[in-house]
């Protein structure tokens, strides 16, 4: 595995109803230096870089292996903003998401995923994010 995909609301963050991180930064800088971090998502690249910027994590997602929904115009289930970020990053890749939007779009452009369960509870939540995290194949 080369790069590892994030979904960011419901997955490294809550958006709303109101704004929490769910993702532990050691574990994604941890992570950094192993495989390139990537990012899709269906919100727009202000409110992406915003979220990461506040959780303390944008650093670790060079600004083109981001892909948001403004600049695709198109939801993550037709598979279209992972087709972009396919063209963007190294080969082969995995993509962590929440949504059933993020399953089937990531397998429309041949990524595997692993689903991270939702949980009403931030640190549930949080547990869950590191439970899909420890289920990337070791190489």
């Amino acid at each position: 595995m080369k790069t590892i995909i994030f979904d960011l609301d419901g997955t490294l963050v809550r958006l709303k109803p109101k704004f929490a991180s769910l993702c532990d930064r050691k574990t994604l800088l941890k992570l950094s230096d192993k495989y390139e971090l990537a990012l899709v998502t269906g919100s727009t690249r202000k409110e992406a870089l915003s979220a990461l910027r506040r959780v303390k994590i944008l650093d670790l997602f060079k600004p083109n292996k981001i892909v948001t929904y403004d600049e695709v115009l198109y939801e993550k289930k037709s598979g279209k903003p992972f087709f972009e970020i396919k063209k963007r990053i190294e080969l082969p890749a995995i993509m962590i998401g929440d949504s059933d939007g993020d399953e089937i779009g990531s397998q429309k452009a041949t990524f595997d995923f692993i689903k991270v369960e939702q949980s009403k509870g931030k640190i549930q939540q949080s547990q869950n994010l590191l439970k899909a995290i420890s289920k990337i194949p070791i190489e």
